[in-house]
């Protein structure tokens, strides 16, 4: 398709009504979040007790080690497949 000055370009009532409805969308989205983050700023923060922290902590370090258990034991049945492999 060539565009030169003879090319002719047509906008339909169709296509002007999708395109506005288009923005109009986008622009609500906008300001509506927009507003939201506005209430989101002036709620108070929200207050964590120390022994909250604490188990939140612990219950994180706990799932590490568990994780590092299921790793280990992952590798070691690993080595016994490629031994088992290896014969």
């Amino acid at each position: 398709m060539e565009i030169n000055k003879e090319t002719k370009f047509t906008l339909t009532l169709e296509f002007l009504i999708v395109i506005i409805s288009g923005v109009i969308s986008i622009l609500t989205v906008y300001f509506t979040l927009k507003a939201d983050i506005e209430v989101a700023k002036q709620m108070p923060k929200p207050v964590v007790t120390e022994t909250e922290w604490q188990l939140k902590d612990q219950l994180i370090r706990e799932a590490i080690i568990n994780t590092q258990k299921d790793v280990t034991e992952i590798n070691k049945r690993l080595d016994r497949i490629e031994e088992r492999l290896n014969k």
